[in-house]
């Protein structure tokens, strides 16, 4: 059965993410909201991130692409665009950890909006 669009692309660029990746993925995995899906852009990391972000991909809801080499933040976040199923988006840098639970709280604030809404989550929430 084909899984049907999520409410919420969280959207993601790492370069050399290793010490905090596998941590960011739990933290989402941890949501009480789980209609969601994770765009990971790797920006040309020299370390074991994309051994972290392989072994992500077990879940369905995590899907991505790797840069062979480095390119701006600007170009990256575009790519996570590209590949959103979403027009909800909800902006992470790689070293950032959601609270459970704050997901779904931005979610209803932005229902309350009739137009379109860009998420980010600061790294001290």
């Amino acid at each position: 059965m084909e899984r049907s669009a999520p409410k919420i692309s969280v959207n993601m660029i790492v370069c050399n993410g290793e010490a905090y990746r596998e941590e960011v993925i739990n933290s989402l995995q941890m949501q009480t909201f789980q209609d969601f899906e994770q765009i990971v852009i790797d920006g040309g990391s020299t370390d074991s991130t994309h051994e972290i972000r392989d072994a992500a991909y077990a879940d369905a809801r995590i899907g991505g692409a790797e840069m062979r080499k480095q390119r701006g933040r600007h170009f990256l976040r575009n790519r996570t665009l590209q590949h959103s199923s979403t027009q909800l988006i909800a902006v992470f840098d790689a070293a950032q950890r959601l609270p459970t639970g704050k997901l779904v709280g931005r979610i209803l604030k932005s229902e309350e909006s009739d137009h379109a809404m860009r998420m980010s989550f600061p790294s001290n929430v």
